[in-house]
């Protein structure tokens, strides 16, 4: 599943932003829904290594609360981990209806919850190094797109590290406007980072 466009956040840190992630204060239904996605997270972090780890984490998925298995970030999860299922799969045609089903799944928790910033996370490192020929140029620039908005908002909520990685991935791949550019390229002088669009 490689592809010619330059990888420069590898994926396992972008993965990682997801472990510190945790929106606007949430309800305690919502909050209980973060918290039994806490492990999920783990194991799908640590799958990009070991497809084993892709099923135990679709078996701790498959055992959430009813109320929750319907949720948009339970969707997206479902998703995530099945597009993650071809990176491991060996047959071409089995890599491809993994990748077809997941990706449904995750325009699905989208069109369900668009704002969702973890559910834009997923799908957009689900489909960012994925080739060409899926089609999928129009999912990560409108995910981008989204990103370059509301990054700022994570500012104090996700850890220095990690808000300095996203901003930088935005930044370098997303081609946000010039305005959200020059707000994105202060936000990295202010948490002293850098960035190759800062370079150039």
């Amino acid at each position: 599943m490689n592809t010619v466009r330059k990888r420069h956040l590898p994926l396992r840190v972008f993965v990682l932003l997801l472990v510190g992630l945790i929106s606007l204060p949430l309800s305690s239904r919502s909050q209980e829904l973060m918290d039994e996605l806490v492990p999920i997270r783990n194991l799908y972090l640590s799958s990009t290594n070991d497809a084993n780890l892709v099923d135990s984490a679709t078996v701790l998925l498959n055992d959430l609360p009813s109320e929750f298995q319907t949720a948009p970030i339970a969707t997206a999860f479902d998703g995530a981990l099945i597009v993650m299922k071809a990176k491991h799969a060996f047959w071409p045609g089995k890599k491809l209806a993994y990748v077809r089903r997941g990706l449904r799944k995750l325009d699905q928790a989208v069109e369900e919850d668009d704002r969702n910033a973890e559910v834009r996370y997923l799908r957009l490192i689900s489909c960012y190094y994925l080739p060409g020929l899926f089609g999928r140029k129009w999912s990560v620039e409108e995910d981008f797109r989204v990103l370059s908005q509301t990054v700022t908002a994570m500012k104090g909520v996700v850890s220095n590290e990690f808000y300095r990685d996203l901003v930088k991935f935005v930044l370098d791949n997303g081609k946000p406007e010039t305005e959200l550019a020059a707000s994105l390229k202060r936000e990295l002088e202010l948490i002293g980072g850098s960035s190759a669009a800062s370079e150039r």
